[in-house]
């Protein structure tokens, strides 16, 4: 590497730094901030050159400079890129990197914004730069306490770890004099902060970076880098999390009691190799999660049992041992499990599912008992509230109505008849899937009446139930009950399969996101004239069935759709509504165990996430005077 050295140059840098440290606690000496400095540099010209970007041979040293304990040492250089509007020109820049040092502590400065991420992957990482790896980013926890903590939040950068809904935002940006005050403790409880500013300085959480304000001179650049490492030098170790939102954590500290694994659904990932193999392994696979049996294995480790629905055709039962852990090559602390199967030999299916936890592990979800999750490949902590919640349905599903062989249970993990063939309801004697549960048991009153519904044969035809399942649906179907002298009633039904088929199903948030997204979506269709507006030309299409008298087993429903519509055009503003969400993962046995008891103190977390989450859905069904319950498996 050229070095030169330059004229006197007096940098005007912008306030920005990505912050590091020596854990040890040993001082940084001349020798390793040179050291530290030239490592920096290669990496960044490295990567350029990498990117296409021609470097100039020739490196400008700047400093060292010296400010009140702060050591400041530089290299500028030269990069030419092809110009993007015509790639026979080039476009010349030159680039600065800078680095702050104060006892064991480093402030790394590039003026490409861009070229600090190439830190991020090689600080603490032992197959990086021998003088790198011996520093370690500063934790988001750490971050908050020593910048954040007990002061005035002016904005944020907040970003989901839920799944994806369309009325809940993926990301969201708030500025305001404090949102300490303005944060929803139920709706803002799933976000993540990935950045906050105070009235002084922004903080990077995931980025272990801070900025400040633009410099004129580098006296004032060394005296921000000086405040920076005295506010770190006062907090110590001493961690914190932001109020009411997730926190991302960078350590394994308390995490504990592991109790919910799921496959995050196909909706709330981005990629469509992601997408892709989550229907892949819901559709054939569910996951059990228990207290790992590995000798000497820390807490937060677990045991997974893998098995494949009834449904498939295959056999055997995956037993494996998993232990989270931080990548050390990856950038932004993302989450890895250590897989070791217990299960031997392997079958093909089993080792396709081990590949999918080793390669692709932000498809995983993990819950524990102490509050913790690993979700979208990163390891933060919520403190849901706990809110009562007691609008549930207890029917039972161990006997399919109308099948060939009598006793036989409903597949409570299987929404849809086979291939999504809705004839399969009133043809199939041997379906045993959810749709064809609802629709048949809608003959009997008395369980119709559990679920509050009129049931489907009613001599005066007063009641209909139309099936919206497809793309861009109201619900998977619409009961309608018109009677001629009273009140009318419309409920919305929206149905999802269990994620498990054991009778020891747990309490749990997981297998209800998706389907409370759906129900809350599609509360604005709930009114008639919505509806109508909604359905005007999906009621007249003969692949959606439409019922208006009981169900004949191999009689197709015959319900007449002009009729229908003029019902519905026929209701007024006087008319009920109700949302209703089958469910069957939650077992009545379970609601009543003393651990999933709401507002006790020793609630399991999953209980009072899945609480927090229908009681959120409810307040939206009463926005739209509506009546909102979920039916459980008895």
């Amino acid at each position: 590497m050229a070095t030169r050295l330059l004229p006197a140059i007096s940098p005007e840098p912008y306030g920005s730094y990505v912050l590091a440290e020596r854990k040890s606690g040993v001082h940084i000496t001349d020798v390793e901030q040179l050291e530290i400095l030239d490592q920096y540099l290669d990496l960044v010209q490295l990567a350029l050159v990498a990117a296409g970007t021609s470097v100039s041979g020739t490196v400008g040293e700047y400093g060292p400079v010296s400010h009140n304990g702060v050591v400041i040492r530089g290299r500028w250089f030269e990069t030419s890129t092809s110009s993007k509007w015509e790639p026979s020109l080039k476009d010349s820049t030159n680039e600065l990197l800078l680095i702050s040092v104060a006892k064991n502590r480093v402030a790394f400065y590039a003026s490409d914004s861009g070229l600090r991420k190439i830190l991020l992957s090689n600080l603490g990482n032992s197959l990086a730069p021998m003088a790198l790896a011996t520093l370690s980013k500063i934790s988001s926890t750490r971050l908050i306490a020593a910048f954040l903590d007990d002061k005035q939040l002016k904005a944020m950068w907040l970003s989901g770890t839920h799944r994806s809904v369309q009325v809940k935002a993926d990301s969201k940006i708030l500025s305001g004099s404090d949102l300490k005050f303005a944060l929803d403790p139920l709706g803002d409880s799933s976000y993540l902060a990935a950045a906050a500013r105070q009235a002084e300085m922004g903080v990077s959480l995931r980025g272990s970076a801070v900025w400040t304000r633009p410099h004129k001179t580098i006296v004032s650049f060394a005296e921000d880098v000086q405040k920076i490492f005295g506010y770190l030098e006062t907090s110590g170790t001493k961690e914190a999390t932001l109020p009411v939102l997730a926190n991302e954590l960078s350590s394994f500290a308390s995490v504990q009691s592991p109790f919910d694994f799921d496959v995050s659904a196909p909706e709330a990932l981005r990629l469509k190799a992601q997408q892709r193999k989550s229907a892949d392994l819901t559709s054939q696979y569910y996951f059990q999660i228990s207290a790992s049996t590995a000798v000497g294995s820390p807490p937060y480790a677990f045991d997974l049992a893998v098995k494949p629905w009834s449904s498939t055709s295959l056999v055997g039962i995956l037993n494996i041992q998993v232990e989270p852990a931080f990548t050390v090559t990856h950038s932004e602390s993302v989450i890895e499990f250590q897989v070791t199967p217990v299960t031997a030999p392997l079958q093909v299916w089993m080792t396709e599912v081990i590949a999918a936890l080793l390669t692709q592990p932000e498809i995983f979800r993990v819950f524990y008992g102490s509050g913790h999750a690993i979700t979208a490949g990163a390891l933060s902590v919520a403190r849901p509230m706990d809110i009562d919640f007691a609008d549930w349905k207890w029917l039972s599903f161990a006997l399919m109505p109308y099948h060939s062989v009598a006793g036989t249970s409903v597949w409570v993990h299987e929404e849809k008849p086979e291939a999504n063939e809705l004839a399969n309801i009133w043809q199939s004697t041997t379906d045993r899937s959810l749709f064809s549960w609802f629709v048949r048991t809608l003959n009997d009153p008395n369980e119709a009446a559990k679920m509050g519904l009129e049931p489907l044969q009613l001599g005066s035809r007063d009641v209909w139930i139309f099936c919206d399942d497809d793309a861009g649906e109201v619900a998977d179907f619409v009961h309608v009950f018109a009677p001629p002298v009273g009140i009318p009633k419309i409920t919305l039904i929206h149905i999802k399969g269990a994620h498990s088929e054991s009778a020891a199903r747990e309490m749990v948030a997981g297998p209800y996101e998706v389907v409370c997204g759906q129900a809350v979506k599609n509360l604005r269709y709930l009114t008639a004239e919505r509806l109508i507006d909604r359905l005007e030309k999906r009621i007249f299409d003969d692949d959606r069935p439409l019922w208006n008298s009981a169900l004949v087993m191999g009689t197709a429903p015959d319900g007449n759709r002009d009729d229908f519509f003029n019902v519905l055009c026929d209701i007024d503003e006087d008319a009920c509504y109700a949302v209703l969400i089958i469910q069957p993962h939650v077992m009545q046995l379970a609601y009543g165990l003393p651990k999933n008891a709401p507002l006790a103190k020793t609630a399991s977390l999953g209980s009072v996430q899945l609480r927090t989450l229908l009681f959120g859905v409810k307040a939206n069904a009463a926005a739209v005077s509506a009546s909102f319950h979920v039916v459980g498996c008895a």
